[in-house]
């Protein structure tokens, strides 16, 4: 798994390119496996496969929502990673059912984080977009 850090110009660029909508974002999610379905584990055939995609992290979007809302940057980042990871994952959020399902890996993730850490993060998605 790839994580690229890029500021609002080049993550508004890639956003704009591959989800048509020309505005920054906090994250975007770039599968391996395009067709993987949530909750299952590729099918590895040759050790290069071993890639769950990339992942794109907008730290300068990210650090203006801290800004506004006085949340800690780094715990802003790994919500947000944690977020792109359940995409690499075949998770989505399209529909009120993959909401669902998403949240439920994300809050997984997340609460183990947070026993790992003595973090108290809660997941990104918080409503179906």
């Amino acid at each position: 798994m790839g994580i690229i850090c890029v500021d609002n110009r080049k993550i508004q660029r890639i956003n704009h390119v591959y989800r048509k909508k020309n505005q920054p974002t906090d994250v975007l999610s770039f599968p391996f496996y395009e067709d993987l379905r949530p909750g299952k584990v590729p099918c590895v055939l040759q050790r290069d496969e071993y890639n769950l995609g990339d992942i794109f992290l907008g730290v300068e979007f990210v650090m203006q929502q801290c800004k506004e809302t006085s949340q800690d940057l780094h715990e802003a980042l790994t919500v947000v990673t944690a977020h792109g990871i359940c995409h690499l994952l075949g998770y989505r959020h399209e529909t009120e059912e993959e909401w669902n399902e998403m949240q439920k890996k994300e809050s997984y993730i997340l609460s183990e984080f947070n026993r790992l850490t003595g973090s108290h993060l809660e997941p990104l998605t918080k409503r179906c977009t």
